[in-house]
C-alpha cells in the first residue's frame, strides 16, 4: 500500500513537473510571439540625408544594422559621383569619348532606367547634369545666379542622348557605358535615394521582419504589415512652411509587394534673390531651376528608382505633363502648385487626408 502511494506520489510529481514545463514553454512561445511583433526604430545619416528605419519583427535590431551597411555600400561602391573609387566616380574620371567603359550590370541597369525616363520625359531627367549642377552649386550652399554665358558653356556637356548603355547579355560578355563626348559626368542624384529603397526592399523580402517603413530622405519604402494591421501613415511636408509642418497624410497598406513613395520640391535646397526662388531641380534644357508651376510632387508606385525619378520629372514637366507621364507608368501622385492647390490622382483619393487649411484639394 505504501509502495503504491509512493508510486502514485511519484507519478503526480512527474505530472506536475510536466505541467510546469508546459506552462513555461507556453510563456516562452508567447514571449517569442510578442518579441516577433516588436518595433525597432533608428535614425541615422546616410547617402547625404537622414535615414529613418522602423521595422517590426524578431530580427529588427539586426535588420537596422544590415540596412545601414547596405546603403553605405551602395553609395560608396556604386552610385556616388563624390565617393572616390565608386563605379560612377571611376566612370566619370576614366572614360574616353566613344569608347565603351566596362561597368557592373547593376550600374548599367540603373543608368538604362534613367535614360528611359529621360526619353519618356522630354529629355528633362538627365543623368549628365553634373556640370550644370556644379556650376549652380546650390546643393553645396552657393547662392548666386551664374552668368548666362557660363550656363550655355556647361550645357554643351549636358546631354543624356550622348550616353549609350550595353547590358550584359549572351552576346555581350559584360555591361558597358559609352559616353560619346569628353568632359561629361554621370550623376544619379535624382534617383539615388529611390535606388536605395529598391535595395532595401530586396533585403526585406529575404528577411524575417513582418513589416517596415524605411525613409531615405524624401524617398520611402513600406513593406509588409504593422502588428496591429493599421495603415502606414506618411506625412507630406507643407512646402511653404519654415518648419516640418505637414500639409497632408497618405494612409497606405503595403503587403509583401511593397510600396515606394518619393517626394521632390522646390523647398529642399534653394536660395532667394529679390523674391525669386532658385532651387536645386535644374532644367537641363534651359539651364535654370524648374519653373513650371509645381512646388511639390509626391509619387507612389511599385519601384523606388522610378518613383524618385518621376517626382523630379513632375516638377520639371508641370502638372499637365506630369499627369500624362504618371499614367503611362501606372503611378499615383499628390501634386501641389504655387497657388497651394493640391491635385490627387484617383488611386490615392481614398488614402489622402488634407491637414492644412492653407491648401485646397482640386477635384
Amino acid at each position: 500500500m505504501d509502495k503504491n502511494r509512493k508510486q502514485n506520489g511519484y507519478m503526480a510529481a512527474v505530472i506536475i513537473c510536466l505541467m510546469i514545463v508546459m506552462v513555461v514553454c507556453i510563456i516562452i512561445v508567447s514571449g517569442r510571439k510578442k518579441s516577433g511583433e516588436m518595433e525597432y526604430r533608428n535614425t541615422d545619416f546616410c547617402m547625404g540625408t537622414v535615414l529613418t528605419i522602423t521595422v517590426y519583427g524578431s530580427d529588427g535590431e539586426q535588420c537596422t544594422e544590415d540596412i545601414k551597411e547596405l546603403l553605405n555600400s551602395l553609395e560608396k561602391d556604386v552610385i556616388s559621383w563624390r565617393s572616390v573609387d565608386s563605379e560612377v566616380w571611376k566612370l566619370n574620371h576614366e572614360y574616353k569619348a566613344g569608347v565603351p567603359y566596362a561597368v557592373s550590370d547593376e550600374l548599367a541597369g540603373y543608368i538604362d532606367k534613367v535614360k528611359e525616363l529621360y526619353e519618356n520625359g522630354n529629355g528633362l531627367l538627365d543623368a549628365t547634369i553634373r556640370p550644370l549642377a556644379a556650376l549652380w552649386g546650390i546643393e553645396d550652399g552657393k547662392s548666386t545666379v551664374p552668368d548666362r554665358d557660363e550656363i550655355e558653356a556647361v550645357l554643351k556637356n549636358v546631354d543624356m542622348g550622348l550616353v549609350d548603355i550595353t547590358l550584359e547579355t549572351k552576346e555581350s560578355e559584360h555591361a558597358a557605358i559609352t559616353i560619346n563626348q569628353s568632359d561629361m559626368s554621370i550623376d544619379l542624384g535624382s534617383v539615388g535615394k529611390g535606388i536605395g529603397c529598391d535595395k532595401v526592399y530586396a533585403y526585406l523580402r529575404k528577411s524575417n521582419v513582418t513589416g517596415a517603413c524605411i525613409a531615405i530622405g524624401g524617398s520611402i519604402v513600406i513593406y509588409g504589415s504593422k502588428p496591429d494591421n493599421s495603415s502606414y501613415k506618411l506625412g507630406i511636408r507643407n512646402p511653404r512652411s519654415e518648419t516640418e509642418a505637414v500639409m497632408g497624410v497618405l494612409q497606405l497598406e503595403a503587403g509583401t509587394n511593397g510600396i515606394f513613395v518619393s517626394t521632390s520640391g522646390d523647398y529642399e535646397k534653394y536660395f532667394e534673390i529679390d523674391g525669386t526662388r532658385y532651387h536645386h531641380i535644374l532644367n537641363p534644357v534651359t539651364g535654370y531651376p524648374a519653373n513650371e508651376g509645381l512646388i511639390s510632387a509626391t509619387i507612389v508606385c511599385d519601384n523606388g528608382l522610378i518613383s524618385d525619378g518621376l517626382s523630379t520629372l513632375s516638377i520639371l514637366l508641370g502638372r499637365e505633363g506630369a499627369m500624362a507621364l504618371l499614367e503611362s507608368y501606372g503611378a499615383e501622385a499628390v501634386l501641389i502648385d504655387e497657388n497651394k492647390n493640391v491635385y490627387v490622382t484617383d488611386g490615392l483619393k481614398d488614402c489622402f487626408l488634407l491637414e492644412s487649411d492653407d491648401y485646397k484639394v482640386i477635384e
